[in-house]
């Protein structure tokens, strides 16, 4: 989202109630509660559809993008989402990718040293700044996991290497 926002897009986030302050503290234009409203439901149509949860169907997320629009999915779908499932619908992405319109880009993102350093210069200059929950030490891997395995973090959870 504040990457986006560092190039002028206009960014909807998509959160629960008690994250609608987080959503609009690092840059969102707009906040949808998902407890409260359904954003597929919506007559709302996007440019770009970023998804870092997956817990939809494919065609509720090409339903808000625009005809020409991109939809990118890094979501896995919380704990309760079998790995079958999740790989089944990376298969159905690809395959769906080569029938509609919208773009699916895959699966990989290319890492290039230009794309770091310009990363690298906006939380140098505070125009990205990550947002971390909680750090924990190596020895508490295993209760990080089941944090994040929640479904329910607010940001980033940090492992330190001493």
């Amino acid at each position: 989202m504040q990457i986006a926002k560092s190039l002028g897009a206009r960014v909807t986030g998509v959160c629960s109630t008690r994250n609608l302050e987080l959503l609009r503290s690092i840059g969102a234009d707009e906040g949808i509660d998902y407890t409260r409203e359904d954003f597929v439901r919506s007559t709302q149509h996007y440019d770009l559809l970023f998804d870092l949860v997956g817990n939809r169907s494919l065609a509720d997320y090409l339903c808000v993008v625009q005809p020409h629009g991109t939809f990118i999915s890094c979501g896995g779908g919380g704990p309760d989402r079998s790995t079958m499932d999740f790989l089944g619908g990376l298969l159905q992405n690809a395959v769906r990718s080569r029938l509609v319109e919208q773009k699916m880009p895959g699966l990989l993102a290319k890492v290039n040293r230009e794309d770091l350093a310009i990363l690298a210069d906006l939380v140098k200059r505070g125009t990205v700044a990550p947002i971390v929950e909680h750090t924990y030490s190596l020895r508490e891997t295993a209760e990080a996991v089941r944090q994040v395995e929640s479904g329910h973090v607010r940001g980033k959870v940090v492992i330190a290497v001493a």
